[in-house]
């Protein structure tokens, strides 16, 4: 097995580990919110 294909093979608790850290990094980032289209969409109610 080459080193690429070995570091690729993670075991089911080290998977398990790295899933719950991405998670807690994705819960720990601020919501970035979208920009405003300079159209609003069709049916959405006008500001008045």
């Amino acid at each position: 097995m080459s080193d690429s294909e070995k570091s690729e093979t993670y075991s089911e608790e080290e998977t398990r580990a790295r899933a719950e850290a991405t998670l807690k990094v994705m819960l720990a980032t601020p919501h970035k919110p979208h920009k405003k289209s300079a159209e609003p969409k069709r049916g959405a109610p006008k500001a008045k």
